[in-house]
């Protein structure tokens, strides 16, 4: 059965001196690298008794101990969790510790689980309160393979983690990487001054980030549709300037990958945002109910059978829906959400709305749902709106994203308020406590 820690020994194995992680100036090799997560792994077993099974809780910044951390829990067996990163610089030292009391000089020993589970990430998925998509070794297998094949990393990319690693985007594109066998720069903490700083002084090739074809414009960029439930990426297209999927509720941001000439592509249209194909293994169609018509031929039994069904009809509109080996197992703890989110048939529900043009690729008309695609990140907006009708004086909110050049959406509140009130915008910052960054 795959595991994602076989791209990590298959890579000090053929390589052992490439070097593979770059942070603060300190490198290392594969082989260093491999040896501290073989001590890791065996400190965790043996001195905190992880055992198989169990599920650890990893809070921590852009680095490379956040990348030896999660593949010695994987090498455990036990499934990884992730939250906002956060300072635990006191815990590093400890961490050290554990790795230089362990020999890391055998073979890392590698142990999976029957329901191949590697890690629960949280998100607001289509909904609004959090919950924990539980990733399959598989799911991680095959993203990075997909990434592999149509993004392009090679063995002889320096890849910059400015995008955060606690996001399925930054964590699938690391696996994706690793599996290449290139090199892996972590920035702590982001700036665009530092980023261009290390860009400069390690030769990067590849990274992610929003608007990337505006800051590199002879850069081959690819934007990529997906979410968490689908383990990252579902669709993947190549960019060119006049071309803006970032006002689609949907779309990721972009990756990098060195100069390339201007590709090809299918341009957005009034009738809907293309977000590309899917790569080879994953399956994408539509979720169409039978037409009246339809349904007044069919017998009792044969309609309620058939509503609603999955189409890969061309042009046909509906819910898009996805199938592969890169969906989730389901959400941990919560199997009534699992079964709404999965059909039978392995079909996950995204949410989305969109259709198929003649050329397979997937355009999406909007959501099914109130939930607001901002920076990569899911706001629901019902949630907004319970906690601005508490602001004194607010008699009604809605809720709602509107284009951002940046963000992709901003999330923008239409408010009624109270018929005695007559408020400023200093008013309500003042009333409701809002931040600077709030505007009114």
């Amino acid at each position: 059965m795959a595991h994602v820690c076989h791209f990590l020994t298959a890579l000090a194995s053929r390589n052992p001196s490439r070097i593979l992680t770059v942070c603060q100036g300190k490198k290392k090799t594969a082989r260093e690298v491999l040896s501290r997560i073989v001590s890791l792994s065996r400190a965790l077993l043996d001195k905190y008794g992880l055992r198989k099974g169990d599920r650890v809780a990893l809070v921590a910044r852009n680095t490379d101990l956040f990348f030896e951390v999660f593949m010695a829990v994987l090498a455990a067996d036990a499934a990884m969790g992730k939250d906002m990163p956060s300072d635990i610089a006191s815990r590093c030292s400890h961490i050290e510790e554990l790795i230089q009391q362990r020999d890391g000089a055998r073979g890392l020993d590698v142990r999976i689980g029957a329901d191949g589970a590697a890690m629960i990430c949280f998100t607001s998925g289509t909904s609004g309160a959090p919950k924990g998509a539980v990733l399959s070794h598989a799911a991680l297998h095959a993203q990075a393979l997909a990434k592999l094949l149509v993004v392009g990393y090679r063995g002889e990319d320096v890849y910059l983690h400015c995008a955060p690693l606690y996001h399925i985007g930054g964590m699938s594109s690391m696996l994706a990487v690793l599996a290449a066998g290139a090199t892996q720069v972590f920035q702590p903490v982001f700036s665009a001054a530092s980023t261009l700083d290390l860009i400069a002084a390690h030769s990067v090739t590849a990274f992610i980030a929003r608007r990337l074809h505006l800051l590199f414009p002879y850069a081959h960029c690819t934007t990529a549709y997906g979410m968490t439930e689908a383990c990252s990426s579902i669709t993947f297209r190549p960019m060119q300037p006049e071309a803006d999927p970032f006002h689609s509720r949907s779309c990721a941001p972009v990756t990098s990958r060195g100069p390339a000439s201007r590709p090809e592509t299918r341009p957005a249209s009034a009738e809907g945002v293309c977000v590309g194909d899917p790569p080879p293994g994953i399956e994408v169609a539509v979720l169409c109910s039978t037409s009246a018509a339809e349904s007044s031929e069919m017998g009792t039994e044969e309609a309620a059978q058939s509503l609603p069904r999955v189409s890969a009809v061309l042009g046909a509109v509906g819910e898009v829906v996805t199938r592969g080996p890169h969906v989730m197992l389901g959400y941990w703890g919560d199997p009534g959400a699992s079964t709404g989110a999965i059909l039978p048939g392995g079909w996950l529900r995204t949410g989305d709305l969109g259709r198929l043009d003649a050329g397979g690729a997937l355009w999406l008309l909007g959501r099914l749902k109130d939930v607001v695609r901002s920076g990569s990140e899911n706001v629901n907006a019902a949630a907004v709106e319970r906690v601005l009708l508490q602001v004194p004086g607010v008699a009604g909110a809605a809720v709602v994203g509107l284009p951002h050049d940046r963000l992709g959406e901003q999330v923008s509140a239409l408010l009624v308020l109270h018929a005695d009130v007559d408020w400023s915008g200093r008013d309500l910052r003042s009333s409701a406590n809002f931040g600077d960054d709030i505007r009114i």
